[in-house]
């Protein structure tokens, strides 16, 4: 994992300011604390800060330059099929100068150009200079959980990891894109379309490459992957278990490879507690890091003990105090360059700070299982109203209760058949009127644009903010194309809340987890941390109107922080967007 910075000036009465360009590199350093290196010519200037993970000696440095073509590469991200390319790379005649995964990488794509990245298992946002063709080759692992910012101007192109090195190069960019801050507010959107937070940053585009011509001053994207279309309609569910046993346990021990300590963050939670299940069953050791509060406001710590109670694994537990939630956002935001719709952000940002201080640089977690096995209410309400006149619906509600209890499932039910939120739906996805209660395009969306994104936005800068790389099991493209191939009555199975993952568990001895049907996620004492700090959050709010004018009033503000302390999560949730907005302009934008 790493921190990349590219520049290319065309314009002929601009020099490339070299320092400049350093010191933007320096604003990624927490991304890339081991290595830096800069290479440049008259036109393109192309810098990495590089994360030792694999390969730890000098061999792994970048930019990577190929002796025969003059093509220069730097790279963010980890392809852990490496072993596997190089095999066929080493067959074809290629020699290598270490074992990193890098060097597999950079001729991968010299041998088999953009079909290479079909061949990729692995995250990754790149770029490489081919001096011979004057073009500039861009790619994005395919559901952009390495990120890949840019600007494209007149004579001018830059793309960086973060937009913060950008701002420093072009700090008249440092201006608030309100689209992307209105669907902020209104949807809890991030990433879920090609516009940052910022005007005039744009994100690249997810399983996409994009060849920047320096002749015509221009980037064409192309798109190299989609989730797939059609249903496996002859699948049982032996089958489908047996199947799922075998991508997913290789998607794991692939995701373990490296030469660096590994943890895994457990919560305790189905999906967490299969990859600990599955680290156990190729007998590997792991430590495990659980967050915890002040106040017991939740069961994951007794799950996580009862998780690791079956292997030989070890558990550390991390306390996020209630004093510590407000010193820690401004550094927060200034790393995600943004707000934030989720508290959970604090204990998580805790969490990786333990593990830096232990030395931990790879962390294992369970993202993307909700997306992918419907672990989400809103599913089974689609399915619920679909059934309203059928006899089966008081059957399929009581086994949504099971799973997240009457007032949720009902509450989901009439959220879903609201008309305007309908209404709003069509707008937003873009949806036939057939399509609104389909709960397999739901998924995709939520895996696509709506939820995932965003999530995953909040788990790379994080842990890149503690110099720590992240890795997804259930984000392995084997495992997600087969996923979506399933027919719903394997995925929504008796309206069974991740019904694969469960009968998974429960084949591995984790009963107790397996029959947890009291999904919390990352529950926070947020109404709790707001009662405590009440004055000071309305000094931070009040004192400087001029950032959200167009959003609250200072009364709505006063209105929302005494409906937090009575418990109101509708309105704790509001007060930590606009809080997390301030604090985010305050630090990034107003800041000189």
């Amino acid at each position: 994992m790493c921190g990349i910075l590219g520049l290319i000036n065309l314009n002929k009465n601009i020099e490339i300011n070299l320092k400049s360009f350093k010191a933007s590199m320096e604003l990624l350093n927490h991304r890339g604390p081991d290595n830096m290196g800069i290479w440049s010519n008259s036109k393109i200037t192309l810098g990495h800060r590089r994360l030792s993970i694999i390969d730890l000696s000098i061999n792994g440095n970048q930019p990577i330059i190929d002796n025969k073509t003059g093509a220069v590469m730097i790279f963010n991200g980890m392809i852990y099929n490496y072993i596997e390319l190089k095999k066929k790379l080493l067959a074809l005649g290629y020699s290598f100068q270490g074992t990193s995964d890098t060097e597999v990488l950079f001729y991968s794509i010299i041998e088999w150009n953009e079909k290479a990245f079909n061949y990729l298992n692995g995250i990754w946002s790149l770029a490489i200079f081919f001096p011979s063709e004057n073009k500039l080759l861009l790619s994005r692992d395919r559901f952009g959980v390495k990120p890949l910012y840019f600007i494209n101007k007149q004579d001018q192109f830059a793309f960086s990891s973060e937009p913060k090195a950008l701002l420093n190069l072009y700090p008249e960019f440092k201006e608030v894109n309100e689209d992307s801050l209105f669907n902020f507010f209104q949807n809890s959107e991030i990433n879920s379309s090609k516009k940052s937070f910022y005007k005039n940053i744009y994100l690249f585009p997810p399983s996409s490459y994009g060849i920047y011509d320096l002749n015509k001053k221009k980037l064409n994207l192309h798109k190299y992957w989609e989730y797939p279309k059609k249903i496996n309609d002859k699948i049982n569910d032996h089958e489908a278990f047996e199947q799922f046993t075998n991508l997913f346990n290789n998607s794991v021990e692939l995701r373990l490879r490296g030469d660096v300590p590994c943890a895994l963050s457990l919560s305790g939670g189905l999906d967490s507690t299969a990859i600990l299940t599955s680290i156990n069953n190729i007998n590997k050791k792991i430590t495990c890091f659980t967050s915890v509060y002040e106040k017991d406001i939740s069961r994951e710590l007794y799950y996580a003990k009862e998780a690791i109670s079956h292997t030989n694994s070890k558990l550390v537990t991390v306390l996020t105090k209630s004093n510590q939630w407000l010193e820690n956002i401004k550094k927060i935001v200034w790393h995600l360059d943004g707000p934030s719709y989720s508290p959970a952000i604090i204990p998580h940002w805790n969490l990786l700070k333990e593990m830096k201080k232990k030395n931990f640089r790879v962390l294992l977690e369970g993202q993307g299982a909700d997306e992918l096995f419907a672990g989400y209410p809103q599913y089974y309400a689609i399915n619920l109203i679909k059934n309203l006149n059928n006899k089966v619906f008081f059957n399929k509600l009581f086994a949504s209760m099971k799973s997240f209890g009457l007032k949720t499932s009902l509450t989901w039910i009439v959220w879903e058949m609201l008309p305007y939120n309908i209404k709003l739906f069509y707008k937003k996805l873009k949806f036939r009127d057939k399509d609104y209660l389909n709960a397999r395009e739901r998924l995709i969306d939520d895996h696509s644009k709506n939820i995932l994104p965003g999530l995953l936005n909040y788990g790379d800068a994080l842990s890149m903010a503690h110099s720590i790389e992240t890795r997804n099991p259930f984000l392995d493209y084997r495992l997600v194309e087969w996923a979506f191939k399933l027919p719903e009555n394997l995925v929504f199975n008796n309206f069974e809340t991740k019904s694969i993952l469960r009968k998974y568990l429960s084949k591995n001895k984790q009963i107790k987890i397996a029959n947890r049907n009291d999904k919390i996620g990352y529950n926070t004492p947020l109404n709790i941390w707001i009662q405590n700090d009440k004055f000071t959050i309305k000094k931070i709010l009040l004192k400087n109107k001029k950032n959200l004018h167009k959003f609250t009033k200072n009364q709505d503000i006063e209105n929302l922080i005494e409906k937090s302390i009575k418990g109101n999560v509708f309105s704790q949730n509001f007060l930590f967007k606009i809080l997390t907005t301030h604090l985010w302009i305050e630090e990034c934008i107003e800041k000189k």
